[in-house]
């Protein structure tokens, strides 16, 4: 994973920050906040986008920065798991006896005319014999009535002193043994320590299986398997973890500690959890054999500023509480509106693209009528909106969230290619005027989610502007290649919408969740949703509140999400995140010209614009029948039944789908990313694994 060693440096920089400390140790003596006024602020980080990648020192320092002098609302109560410590020393009990006694007379309580507190040894042997027994029995006890979730086990082979009987006569001598200790998580609570007749596998995961037997311990609600990345464990289809797995009949959450494993030794598909621990998840959205959604594996980069995010734990309402990430968030949206093309304007950060294109329709509608804001509904026409047969669901919810119904959303044809018709929307807007009915706005789409088309946007622009509707643009998926110069004449006429969706987290990569919405209207964010909430929007407090970003939001409590952008961008630069989007089409189309030179694969559209590669697959049993009556009914079978193959495998995620309005049948939908980056090698293998399990039919 790219952004490895940053991200290392931000668990440490986190773990040995105060926001994690001790309660006893971080005190009201301590700074809240190292605080600074924005200008001063804006001095100290450095708020330009650079074509070239930043250096890891500079990164690292930009990371430690934020840390700094971001507020801190945390508590080690919050973060940190309360695992207790327990330490186990080899000390004979003679030598307890004696430095507890002595410590004893030291502080007075034993004298020379008082040796009553003087410890026994053997004493305190029974003791800790009886302790130990107590103990087994407790733990036993409540490990019964509970099922368990979380297993860590750990084994070596060791020198054992053994007893041997010989006639009347004993006998000690040293024998290689292997031992296992099994450890119930979450809360570390030591179970029991086994001893496996031999160090296979199939004999390891028996015993193991065989004790919780023994003890009636309910093994059916176990989610998560820990260990060490031995070969014994993670080797291959017959390791520990695989016999497990199979003696369960379920497959399991693995956790991997890797500090003494070899390197890649549990695959390039497992996640990275902290300097010490690895995730391999059933199905890892990194994998690039994952090509089943718009999102896919997550930037390393982006990832460290996920966990200082989550680490801080602030509101991105004022700068009082979020001043780093306020200042970041308006660097970010300024660079974007820039290379949008417009002069000035303004947006905010999302959760998620359907929000953002519900701020579309929102401000849409206030830009119509400002009344609405206060009024409402009740003293406006019927108002109704457009967008392509092709475009995201997430509109029509807009418009049921809004008040405004489902029935108000009018879908305009699209061209073969699945592209909104601009003369097809005129005669919608047209018509829907001689009902009396009220256009307001129009949702053009960037990338399509499902054949990835981008409609026209020069034409529908000078649509909207002759009826006085607003146009605004889902780039939710296809709005990256605003970072490619080779491939954003994909969104020739975007300086000319009223506004725009961007998720980051999609083709970028960066974590979920990373979405802007930018509009060129400066201040109507503000207009539209401010509400002046007195206890937090404060006109005479102590800095310039002009910063504050929380009532152009229609959300109070807002996630802070730009770090993960900003890390990600600044660590990358312009180049980078330009050489991530060239490298996905550039993979999509290599994919493309697979499909349409490769027997049994038809492309579902002669030319794909994004990084959509849609096809239907033809397996050897069905070619020569494609004028047989049910060839479409039997060719609708095919990808749903390859998919199940390959998911069942765990070979591959691929997605498939109908079109009803184009009278197409399932086909494949395979997406290409950013991240991971994918190459020749990873597209071949899609062909052959479509190959390889469409024989099966």
């Amino acid at each position: 994973m790219e952004g490895l060693p940053l991200l290392r440096d931000v668990t440490r920089m986190i773990l040995d920050s105060d926001i994690i400390e001790d309660p006893k140790i971080v005190t009201a003596k301590h700074k809240v906040t190292e605080f600074r006024h924005p200008k001063e602020l804006e001095k100290i980080f450095d708020l330009r986008i650079e074509d070239e990648p930043s250096t890891h020192e500079q990164m690292t320092k930009l990371c430690q920065d934020v840390l700094k002098y971001s507020v801190k609302t945390s508590k080690s109560s919050q973060i940190r798991l309360g695992l207790p410590s327990t330490l186990v020393f080899s000390v004979s009990d003679r030598a307890v006896a004696a430095i507890a006694s002595s410590v004893l007379h030291d502080v007075g309580l034993i004298t020379s005319n008082n040796s009553d507190l003087v410890v026994d040894e053997n004493k305190l042997r029974r003791k800790k014999v009886k302790v130990r027994k107590d103990l087994k029995f407790q733990a036993l006890s409540e490990a019964q009535a509970l099922p368990l979730k979380g297993l860590y086990f750990d084994g070596r082979k060791d020198s054992t002193l053994i007893e041997e009987r010989v006639d009347t006569k004993r006998y000690t001598r040293k024998a290689k043994e292997e031992h296992l200790s099994l450890i119930e998580e979450l809360g570390s609570r030591y179970i029991t320590h086994l001893s496996p007749s031999f160090g296979t596998a199939k004999q390891i995961s028996a015993t193991i299986i065989g004790y919780f037997k023994g003890i009636t311990r309910d093994l059916s609600q176990l989610l998560e398997i820990a260990y060490d990345s031995t070969s014994v464990n993670t080797g291959g289809k017959s390791d520990v973890i695989r016999c497990l797995e199979l003696k369960l009949g379920k497959p399991l959450q693995w956790v991997v500690t890797y500090r003494r494993a070899a390197a890649g030794s549990v695959g390039d598909d497992a996640v990275i959890l902290s300097p010490t621990l690895r995730v391999r998840p059933r199905w890892s959205s990194g994998h690039p054999m994952f090509v089943s959604r718009l999102y896919q594996g997550v930037d390393g980069y982006g990832l460290a500023g996920a966990w200082l995010t989550e680490a801080l734990n602030t509101n991105q309402t004022t700068y009082e509480v979020a001043p780093v990430f306020v200042l970041l968030e308006k660097a970010l949206l300024d660079e974007m509106i820039r290379m949008v093309g417009w002069e000035e304007g303004e947006g905010i950060f999302c959760p998620g693209g359907s929000m953002a294109n519900m701020y579309g329709m929102s401000l849409g509608r206030y830009y119509f009528n400002p009344s609405v804001k206060t009024k409402g509904l009740r003293e406006l026409p019927p108002l109704v909106c457009f967008i392509s047969d092709e475009a995201h669901y997430s509109v029509k919810k807009g418009a049921l969230f809004l008040g405004l119904g489902t029935e108000s959303v009018i879908c305009v044809p699209t061209d073969s290619q699945g592209r909104m018709i601009p003369e097809e929307l005129e005669k919608a807007v047209i018509k829907a005027k001689s009902e009396g009915k009220v256009p307001f706005f129009v949702g053009a789409t960037s990338g399509t989610t499902v054949l990835g088309a981008y409609d026209p946007l020069k034409p529908l622009s000078d649509i909207c502007k002759r009826h006085n509707m607003w146009l605004h643009v889902d780039g939710a998926w296809g709005g990256a290649t605003i970072f490619s110069r080779t491939h954003r004449k994909l969104l020739d006429g975007v300086d000319r919408v009223d506004s725009i969706t961007i998720d980051l987290h999609k083709m970028s990569g960066v974590p979920f969740q990373c979405t802007v919405f930018l509009t060129r209207h400066k201040g109507i964010l503000y207009k539209c949703n401010a509400l002046h909430a007195e206890y937090l929007f404060q006109p005479d407090t102590y800095y310039d509140t002009h910063y504050d970003l929380g009532d152009e939001s229609i959300q109070c409590s807002r996630k802070v999400d730009c770090l993960k952008l900003w890390i990600t961008w600044k660590a990358r630069g312009n180049l980078g995140l330009e050489k991530q989007v060239d490298t996905a089409f550039a993979m999509a189309k290599y994919l493309a010209e697979k499909v349409r030179t490769t027997e049994g694969f038809i492309p579902v559209l002669d030319e794909f614009e994004c990084t959509n590669i849609c096809f239907w697959y033809v397996p050897p049993s069905l070619r020569g029948k494609e004028k047989e009556p049910d060839f479409w009914e039997k060719i609708a079978k095919v990808a749903p039944a390859i998919k199940g193959l390959a998911v069942k495998d765990g070979t591959m995620m691929i997605s498939y789908q109908p079109m009803k309005n184009r009278n197409w049948v399932n086909f494949f939908r395979v997406i290409v990313h950013c991240i991971p980056t994918l190459t020749e090698e990873y597209m071949d293998n899609i062909i052959y694994l479509v190959q390889k399990y469409g024989e099966k039919l």
